[in-house]
């Protein structure tokens, strides 16, 4: 049985679609975010995108509506363009804005800097409001968004499953420590500066740390079964959702920090984190405005040097959470296809992809192993990731069987395949818009 994307989607699956999109169009892009004060939630967030390469001044905020109550809406995105010190947003609607109206919606949507536009998968004028910044041609970014739709709506299906198992044992360790870092990874968003974002991610982590390998041994010792049982399901199977959504948290924690450096060198035009000068007598000393850790700092010098630095975030998050992270060793396609959509040379992406070691890794450690000279692949991505990052390849190569771009990891892919396909099964069940393959054996 084929899965099928819905021809009528809800409000959250054209959320989606749009973020999709955007990242098609060369934006990095963070989804789903919402600021929570004192177990409120103040104020929610559908998209924030940056174009790779940009710096603050051009992320953008974006608000899907599927019916939009359209003045209603204006007004709420200026209240929120004006809180984050946004320089401009955009309300997307799916359907288009009705003819009798769209002057005046027009002229008040641009007196507050709000911008409107249509979009459907293939229709809509979303690349007037979003420039593409990716060099990928037209079909390439109509495949790697159909691809990406599927991905958004398996990471909120993960998503939705976490978020109701941290509601059932809120007041238990350690789900409450992770629900808490899940709020304060949200909230970082909304700190003020790049570096303060940084900073607030490292605190959240150092606050809550290791929290997917605690769950494994909770989760282990609960069931009677062996940590290796517990690894396996969130690896490789479509079980254990909420935790597989814990580990994909952590990734994106890691992605926004290196993002917020990139934009922190851009906006500066320097590698180098800021100080301030402190006086004892006769003597002084610079002191760093954020308590950042010295991997960070040098991390960050290096990818100021570095001429293709500021395209890094872009490409590894559609390295993680497109193509699931893993690159093949012994078929070139990855690597063409990171290298056209980031504008990174081809040759410069294991570079590229080796910040990421240098960020977050640790001496004698490395965050990516590789498999039979065949799949190079990072650790500690969940199945769901997994799953829809090899039906990337799928829509982008036209692959008809894994083996053909992994001779000999070919079965693995398949098996994520499969999970993925179970995890958005019970979900997708609507008219077609484009057919996904069946599971494989």
């Amino acid at each position: 049985m084929t899965l099928t994307l819905p021809t009528n989607p809800t409000g959250e699956q054209f959320e989606d679609l749009l973020s999709a999109t955007l990242r098609a169009n060369g934006y990095f892009t963070e989804t789903r975010v919402t600021l929570r004060e004192s177990k409120h939630e103040v104020l929610e967030i559908d998209v924030l995108a940056s174009p790779v390469g940009g710096g603050p001044d051009t992320e953008r905020l974006f608000e899907a509506k599927k019916d939009p109550d359209i003045f209603t809406s204006i007004f709420k995105l200026f209240g929120q363009r004006t809180y984050l010190g946004m320089q401009s947003a955009c309300l997307v609607s799916a359907r288009p804005i009705p003819a009798r109206h769209a002057d005046l919606l027009n002229k008040k949507a641009a007196e507050m800097s709000v911008g409107l536009c249509q979009h459907g998968l293939g229709a809509g004028d979303l690349d007037t409001a979003a420039p593409v910044h990716s060099g990928l041609d037209d079909d390439e970014r109509q495949r790697l968004t159909v691809a990406g739709w599927y991905a958004n709506i398996a990471r909120r299906i993960a998503q939705d499953s976490f978020v109701r198992e941290m509601a059932v044992h809120k007041a238990v360790e350690p789900y409450a420590s992770a629900r808490d870092y899940y709020v304060e990874v949200q909230n970082s968003v909304f700190m003020r500066g790049p570096l303060a974002r940084v900073e607030h991610l490292y605190k959240a982590y150092h606050d809550s740390p290791n929290l997917t390998g605690t769950f494994v041994t909770t989760a282990a010792a609960a069931d009677g079964v062996t940590e290796k049982a517990v690894w396996d399901d969130i690896d490789n199977k479509p079980e254990r959702l909420w935790l597989q959504y814990m580990m994909a948290l952590e990734h994106s924690a890691r992605l926004a920090i290196m993002k917020n450096a990139l934009q922190h060198t851009i906006a500066t035009g320097k590698g180098t984190v800021e100080t301030f000068t402190i006086t004892f007598g006769d003597a002084s000393a610079e002191v760093p405005v954020h308590l950042l850790p010295e991997r960070f700092v040098n991390t960050l010098a290096e990818l100021f040097k570095w001429r293709w630095g500021s395209r890094v975030p872009y490409c590894l998050q559609l390295f993680i959470e497109g193509l699931g992270g893993m690159i093949s060793l012994s078929d070139s396609r990855d690597a063409e296809f990171l290298a056209k959509a980031s504008g990174i040379p081809e040759a410069e992406i294991p570079q590229a992809l080796s910040f990421y070691d240098q960020m977050f890794g640790r001496d004698g450690w490395s965050w990516f192993y590789d498999t039979k000279n065949d799949l190079r692949r990072l650790q500690l991505v969940p199945a769901f990731m997994r799953g829809t990052g090899a039906f990337h390849r799928k829509k982008l190569f036209d692959l008809g069987d894994y083996s053909e771009q992994f001779p000999e990891m070919g079965w693995l892919l398949s098996r994520w395949h499969n999970a993925g396909y179970a995890i958005l099964r019970p979900v997708l069940e609507a008219t077609p818009v484009v057919s996904v393959p069946t599971a494989t054996p």
